[in-house]
């Protein structure tokens, strides 16, 4: 190395450096390790920063998220469209989902003190949720247009954001309401107004049970499907949650089995998962516990406010359950912790619009997503939907064909038409190895 003024300082073992030369060693190392020092903490600062960051594009796990009509305070009869508003369990406002009003995806609500029932697959990975496919004319009633003009239909949001309209009837709930849905994972059930327990697919459309109405919320646990009846037609032992035939009905003609008996209205209610405890919307909320067989009532989670309870959800991840509902006139989001006694709810948050259902935010897996079916694409298939045994294409394609639910059930290479006779009924996605995405359907 080069010393002082240019001579080479050569370096053996026992030879001491000049002072001064140790004075700049010294004062070189404290600034390396000062610099060191820095980007040491300066990566952990970021690390903490970034890991604070919610993800883009993504739903947290422990969140709630609310269906919401008539977000500008105006709530007209032809319809109103949807928004999914998530909230954080302190009640910070994340994400805001807007549902498409417009477009072979599109579906729209109704501001009905017992519509929008929407819940959770039980999977954790889907918001399930009922709908219709346009508005109708202004000034007209939209659950009076009949199923045939405006179908009714049933949708579902990822944990990645991606909206699908998963099924559309032209015949369940025609001239009525369609109030809530639900899906054990690949089926998909609603109920209305009247016309009790719909079938939406895959497979044939069919009325599981007609005795429910009107049955203002469904729901899956412990597989059995559930339906909440106010008995209008006095055709069942009286008012409460019935169960639907046994275990996962498909097909007509069930029994309904009353489980628990409660007054007719407000709709929300939520099982555990092993089925020994009910919490059910009503003036506030009531914890119900089934014992030797026989359900009854252990308490209730006041409401503490004024308003009229619509539907609830519960996360009962950690030790104590927590409760989540929606209330109506006015619109807010209230929160209970179960601790074993009546405590009172505290108020997360309120709105000028109309809050119908809530339902804990879904999780992964994110890679295994259904995609967008307003992706950007230049492929082109005809027919659509699909009556025969196969769909063509515009151009041959390498892809992947998936269902509704995100499951992969075809692989083309280098074809230009797909052999769509072994599919169910119902919606489908073909995804190219360029990036393009089409939605089709199958009937």
């Amino acid at each position: 190395m080069q010393g002082p003024r240019g001579r080479e300082t050569v370096l053996r073992s026992g030879t001491h450096w000049p002072s001064s030369v140790r004075r700049r060693q010294l004062t070189f190392g404290i600034m390396i390790q000062l610099i060191t020092h820095c980007r040491i903490t300066c990566l952990l600062v970021a690390f903490v920063f970034a890991s604070s960051i919610r993800a883009s594009g993504q739903l947290t796990v422990g969140n709630v998220v609310v269906y919401e009509v008539g977000s500008s305070g105006s709530f007209p009869s032809n319809g109103s469209a949807i928004v999914l508003r998530e909230f954080t369990p302190t009640g910070t406002p994340a994400a805001v989902l807007n549902i498409p009003t417009t477009g072979p995806n599109a579906m729209v609500g109704m501001a009905a003190s017992q519509g929008g029932g929407m819940s959770l697959s039980p999977d954790g990975e889907r918001l399930v949720f009922p709908g219709y496919v346009d508005f109708s004319a202004p000034g007209v009633g939209l659950p009076t247009t009949t199923a045939s003009a405006i179908p009714r239909a049933i949708g579902t949001m990822d944990a990645a954001e991606n909206f699908v309209r998963v099924f559309a009837s032209s015949t369940l709930f025609s001239s009525t309401a369609i109030f809530s849905a639900a899906s054990d994972n690949t089926n998909f059930w609603g109920v209305g107004q009247i016309g009790g327990v719909g079938y939406f697919g895959p497979g044939p459309e069919t009325v599981v049970t007609t005795d429910l109405s009107p049955a203002t919320h469904i729901a899956v646990a412990g597989h059995q499907l559930s339906a909440r009846s106010a008995n209008s037609l006095s055709t069942l032992p009286g008012h409460g949650i019935y169960d639907i035939g046994a275990g996962l009905p498909t097909i007509e003609g069930q029994p309904q089995t009353q489980v628990i008996a409660v007054n007719p209205a407000p709709p929300g209610f939520q099982f555990n998962t092993v089925r020994d405890v009910c919490y059910v919307a009503n003036f506030g909320v009531q914890k119900w516990i089934l014992n030797g067989g026989i359900w009854s009532l252990a308490y209730t989670l006041p409401m503490g406010t004024s308003g009229t309870m619509q539907h609830v959800c519960v996360d009962l991840s950690g030790n104590e359950p927590v409760i989540y509902a929606t209330t109506f006139a006015p619109t807010r989001l209230l929160k209970w912790v179960d601790t074993g006694v009546a405590s009172s709810a505290v108020q997360l948050a309120s709105s000028i619009a109309i809050w119908q259902g809530i339902a804990l935010a879904p999780s992964g897996p994110v890679g295994m997503s259904v995609p967008s079916a307003t992706a950007a694409t230049d492929l082109r298939a005809w027919p659509d939907p699909v009556h025969g045994d196969q769909l063509f294409l515009d151009q041959k394609v390498d892809a992947v064909v998936c269902d509704a639910l995100g499951k992969k059930v075809a692989v083309v290479r280098q074809a230009d038409r797909i052999q769509v006779d072994g599919l169910l009924p119902g919606v489908y996605f073909i995804r190219t190895t360029m990036g393009s995405v089409l939605r089709f359907v199958k009937e």
